[in-house]
Formats: C-alpha cells, sequence, structure tokens
C-alpha cells in the first residue's frame, strides 16, 4: 500500500526535514498520480537533507532524487539510496545548473525551498521551467516570503514572486488577449527588471496554476495550452437554434481598448 507524504513525515526519524503543515496534504494530493512513476526530482534548498530522504520513500521508483543548496555545511550530508545526490552551490550560477542538469536534462517535479527571495525565486523559475518534463509539476514553497521587506516583498510590490505568478494567470489564456504582445511590452507591463527576457510564448504550454497558502504550483502541459474547438452535443435547441459548429475554433476579437489603456503597441 502506498504511504502518503503525510505519514512518512509523521515517521521519519533520519535527516531533519521542515515542512508547513499545510504543505503536506497539497502534496499528497498532486503527487499521488506520480507515486509509483520513474520520476527525477530536483530540489532547490534542503537545508539538513531529510526531504530528500522522504522523497526517496514516496517515489518508490523514481530515477534520480537530485537536492541543490548553496549552503557549504551541506557536504556533511551522506545519503545511503544511490538515487539521492546532491548538488552545492547557488543554483542560479551557470555552473551550478550545469552539474544539476548533468544528472538529467529533464525534470518531472521542481521544489523551490531555496532562499526565498524574490528575485532569486523568479530567475530559479526562469531557468529551470523549460527544464520541466511536460506534464510536469514545478512548485514553490514559502511565498508567504513574498510579501515581506526582509526577502524584497511587499502587497502588490510589482517585483515580487507572487506578482510574477498571478501574471502567468493570464499567460494561460494567451490566446484570448485579443492582441500579440511584443516582449518589451510584457516586461514593461510586469514594471520590474526582474522579468527581463521573458516572453508570454515562453509559458505558452502552462496547463494550470494553483494557488495555496503560500505556495504556487505550476503543472507543464503537453503542448500550446488551448482551448480547444467546440463541443456540441444533443438534437433539440428549442432556446438558440443557432448552433456553432462542432470543432469550430473561438473567435478573438481584437481589444482595442485593452490595449490602448496599457499604452502598449501591437
Amino acid at each position: 500500500m502506498s504511504q502518503t507524504v503525510s505519514y512518512l513525515y509523521a515517521e521519519h526519524r533520519e535527516y531533519v526535514s521542515d515542512k508547513w503543515a499545510s504543505y503536506l496534504p497539497v502534496y499528497d494530493r498532486w503527487f499521488a498520480s506520480y507515486q509509483d512513476a520513474p520520476i527525477h526530482l530536483l530540489e532547490v534548498g534542503v537545508q539538513n537533507g531529510g526531504s530528500l530522504q522522504i522523497w526517496a520513500k514516496y517515489f518508490v521508483n523514481a530515477k534520480r532524487i537530485i537536492g541543490c543548496d548553496i549552503n557549504p555545511k551541506c557536504a556533511q550530508l551522506e545519503f545511503d539510496d544511490p538515487r539521492v545526490a546532491l548538488v552545492l552551490g547557488d543554483v542560479k550560477a551557470a555552473a551550478v545548473r550545469e552539474q544539476v542538469l548533468a544528472h538529467t536534462e529533464v525534470y518531472d517535479i521542481i521544489i523551490d525551498d531555496g532562499s526565498h527571495k524574490n528575485a532569486d525565486i523568479i530567475k530559479t523559475f526562469k531557468h529551470f521551467y523549460a527544464r520541466l518534463a511536460p506534464g510536469g509539476i514545478y512548485v514553490v514553497e514559502d511565498l508567504h516570503c513574498s510579501y515581506w521587506a526582509k526577502w524584497h516583498g511587499g502587497l502588490w510590490r510589482s517585483d515580487s514572486a507572487m506578482e510574477f505568478f498571478k501574471s502567468l494567470t493570464d499567460v494561460v489564456n494567451l490566446e484570448s488577449w485579443g492582441a500579440k504582445l511584443l516582449p518589451a511590452n510584457w516586461v514593461a507591463k510586469l514594471k520590474t527588471k526582474h522579468h527581463s527576457r521573458f516572453k508570454p510564448a515562453d509559458y505558452a504550454d502552462i496547463e494550470s496554476i494553483c494557488f495555496y497558502n503560500s505556495m504556487c504550483l505550476i503543472v507543464k502541459g503537453h503542448g500550446p495550452n488551448s482551448i480547444g474547438g467546440r463541443v456540441v452535443a444533443g438534437d433539440v435547441a428549442l432556446v438558440h437554434a443557432a448552433l456553432p459548429k462542432p470543432g469550430s475554433a473561438m473567435p478573438v476579437p481584437f481589444q482595442k481598448k485593452t490595449f490602448k489603456k496599457l499604452k502598449l503597441k501591437n
């Protein structure tokens, strides 16, 4: 019988792992379908290393479970499970990312439990979302720090990680915008230097974004996100006889006023 993340945390007696109580049922819900799969998992920020041991117990058929931490004291951590490995260094550094990607170029689950600084969260997502497998899940923990000045955050602060992930909810509906935004204009709308070189098209395959208390989960689809064609069922139309053609695409009108208000060029 498969064991839950909550159960494993309650029974764990090896290296320490520290997670908020509300995270565990979220992981149970989202990771259940991956539990027996031969996945590759990356966790940025492992502290005492206990979470890597727990993931190894939970994902029984995982191929690789990789942790990355900037703290040199993590060199003391040793793991008996050959599937578990640790990369030391700042994950934003190219050389460190190369070490992470040397284990596998694509990860099925990526968990950011790193510095919690807003700029670091955004930059890490920028570097690793492209390395997330189709159908994979990218998790950002401890987003409460997005609201705190100590981590360079604040409520509605335009360059916070929370505001960035909120903006990606619009990208889920990219096909409905009614006009194409140039990359520079999208960055201008976000008003933050941390989003430089970000383009909506880079995230057009985001299938869904889900927010929980202090968490954000991003699911990558298997291709560009699309509402698909119209599905029409039934034979009797007593109220509205002008039925759309089955399989027809959604007509998207150009939203001139919206883009004029934003002072953006189409």
